[in-house]
């Protein structure tokens, strides 16, 4: 079977994993099923395409659905565009958008977009104040361009107030143009790309980020004020590849941070880069710690090894420690 049959089956696996899982939490009980019957219809159809394996596809082979409805010989694109399109009637909060109805403003429930771009390139507009709504969005009739554009006041992956981004759809036939986005509060909503290569590798379980510690890196004080420290080796992800690395004593250097007041926390993702580089991004003041935990990005660029909460008047540089001024998270806390 070729590669691009294979990595549009495991999409397909990688929503049916969203469905059991809050990336899709608003779709009601009715909606999954139904849902799930047309994920099984769609893979069917998939599958359809290669019949016999071959790794190649034939003329006489692509027909969608067993329906006898032929394309061009290797115009999967098309073939998986008409998949896609059978999943629409099952879900409540789909729209379909074009160059001619852009710029299209998210309109209150619509969960997924399909984005038409025989036309021209369409712009999305996102809405403000939301704070943990998703969105999915697909690319169709490429190549082409989808932009995002946030609220004047809001940021897109941790980009200045009001930037927008730019979603390239090549129109190739071995990527699946899709991107899943999150508003997480705060003003802020984060992306994935959720296309067929990076669904190649990816590991999706109940939600969490793709860039993780699969083992658990035992996170404590560092020796040095302010620092943190990994007191086990840690394996982690970036990309569905594997990386290690040794325990390693004031990792994360936090003492430089603005002290909390006396009623915000605030959270720290410490994550680490497939050179073993420690990093860490912080998210903005919350009233509690699960906020706080909420607003962190939940799909981090890097491997996530754990979290730090800084409660209310943490101090950063105080000598006795981070762990009694806050807590600390293990793996990846975010969902």
């Amino acid at each position: 079977m070729s590669r691009t049959v294979t990595t549009a089956i495991a999409g397909l696996e990688v929503l049916e994993d969203a469905i059991g899982s809050d990336l899709l939490a608003t779709l009601t009980t009715a909606d999954k099923s139904s849902l799930v019957n047309a994920i099984n219809e769609v893979r069917a159809a998939v599958v359809a395409i290669d019949p016999d394996a071959s790794g190649g596809i034939e003329a006489d082979e692509v027909a969608v659905g067993g329906g006898g409805s032929l394309f061009p010989d290797g115009d999967l694109a098309a073939a998986l565009a008409a998949a896609e399109a059978a999943i629409v009637p099952y879900v409540g909060g789909a729209a379909s958008v074009n160059n001619a109805a852009s710029p299209y403003a998210l309109a209150a429930g619509v969960r997924i977009v399909l984005v038409d771009l025989s036309g021209g390139n369409v712009e999305i507009d996102l809405p403000a104040g939301e704070t943990s709504r998703e969105l999915l969005v697909v690319g169709l009739n490429g190549p082409g361009q989808i932009t995002i554009d946030p609220d004047a006041a809001e940021s897109l992956d941790g980009g200045a107030a009001g930037d927008p981004k730019v979603l390239d759809v090549t129109g190739s036939p071995n990527l699946i143009p899709a991107w899943l986005f999150k508003a997480v509060g705060g003003g802020a909503w984060y992306g994935i790309d959720f296309g067929a290569q990076a669904l190649a590798q990816a590991q999706i379980a109940s939600g969490a980020a793709l860039n993780t510690a699969t083992t658990n890196a035992g996170l404590v004080d560092g020796s040095t004020a302010g620092n943190v420290q990994t007191g086990n080796a840690c394996d982690y992800r970036i990309g569905g590849e594997l990386f290690t690395k040794a325990a390693t004593d004031d990792l994360w250097d936090l003492s430089g941070e603005t002290d909390t007041d006396g009623a915000s926390y605030r959270a720290y993702s410490l994550e680490l880069d497939d050179s073993g580089v420690a990093s860490f991004q912080a998210g903005p003041n919350a009233a509690t710690e699960d906020d706080a935990l909420g607003t962190l990005n939940p799909w981090p660029s890097e491997g996530r090894i754990g979290v730090f909460v800084a409660a209310p008047n943490c101090d950063f540089d105080d000598a006795g420690g981070l762990a009694a001024q806050g807590a600390y998270f293990n793996g990846n806390p975010i969902n």
